[in-house]
Formats: structure tokens, C-alpha cells, sequence
């Protein structure tokens, strides 16, 4: 016996469904607001989620090519600022490995002090040392200043004091 041919609904996938206690009369009432046969409203609700999972997709997609972007930037930035920094490295290496270099920091101590006497803290220091000293880098902390008749009094006692502590040559 020949069976008619099939019409379009029977061309249809079918699939039988298994529903938790209570689910099959929610899409029921679904079904009559919206104007649907139940099959229709458990159809609709499936494509709505897949579109909002799709969309969705397809925006953390975006998300993460922009990070990448970002990524690529911030990385081509920190290996510019590394490649500038490693000259710095050798200039500072440079700078601070000289063994004839003496590296100096006086403290004014509340006193001002006159250029007279930073050289003669730096001239004492460089005699005290006993070596070859080819270069001194000093840093001298300011103060407030006072008058010039107090500076040379000051600058007079300090000469005094690195004589003092001068060892005579033999």
C-alpha cells in the first residue's frame, strides 16, 4: 500500500519531551497569552534563547578582539619603555661603577653653606681618602640662608677643624 506523500508539518523534525511536574500547564498559559499551539511557544522560547546567547556571543567576541588590541598596544608601550630603560641601566651603570668616582652627600645641619665652604668639606673628604680620587659627585642639602658675616665664621671654623685632623707628611 502506497502512503501519501508527507505534508510540510510531517516533514518536520518531532521530538518527545519530558516535562518536570507543573511545566507542561506554565506553557499552556503561555501559549494561549501569546496566541500559540503549545509546540509553538516551546519553539519561540528556544529560538529567543539561542538569538540572546548568540548576541551575546557575539559582543564578548568583540570584547575580547578589543582586549587584544589594547594587549598588543600596552605590550608594544613596556617593550619601548624597557628598551629605554636598558639604556639607562648602562648610562647608570656607567655613571656609578667609575672606582675613581667619590660619591659625596653633605648635610648643612641647619647651618648655611657658602660655596668656600662645600669645597673645603670636598677637598678635606678627597685628602682623607688616600687614593686616586679622579672625579667627586656631590649633593649638598639647602638652607636657609644667613648673614655673610656668620657664613665666613662658620666657613673659618671648619677650616680649622680638617687642619687639625691633617696628618703631616714625614
Amino acid at each position: 500500500m502506497d502512503r501519501p506523500p508527507k505534508t510540510p508539518n510531517e516533514e518536520l523534525d518531532k521530538f518527545l519531551l519530558r516535562m518536570p511536574d507543573g511545566l507542561r500547564e506554565r506553557i499552556k498559559s503561555a501559549a494561549e497569552l501569546n496566541n500559540r499551539s503549545m509546540n509553538g511557544e516551546i519553539v519561540e522560547r528556544l529560538q529567543y534563547t539561542f538569538e540572546e546567547l548568540d548576541a551575546e556571543l557575539g559582543e564578548l567576541l568583540e570584547k575580547i578582539a578589543r582586549l587584544e588590541r589594547e594587549n598588543a598596544q600596552r605590550s608594544a608601550e613596556i617593550h619601548n619603555y624597557e628598551k629605554r630603560l636598558s639604556g639607562w641601566d648602562e648610562w647608570a651603570t656607567r655613571q656609578f661603577s667609575d672606582e675613581n668616582t667619590l660619591y659625596v652627600l653633605l648635610d648643612a645641619d641647619g647651618y648655611p653653606q657658602s660655596w668656600d665652604e662645600i669645597v673645603t668639606h670636598l677637598q678635606a673628604i678627597s685628602e682623607a681618602s688616600g687614593g686616586n680620587i679622579e672625579r667627586i659627585e656631590a649633593g649638598i642639602f639647602d638652607a636657609p640662608k644667613v648673614s655673610n658675616s656668620k657664613r665666613f665664621e662658620q666657613w673659618m671654623k671648619l677650616r680649622e677643624y680638617y687642619r687639625s685632623r691633617t696628618h703631616k707628611p714625614k
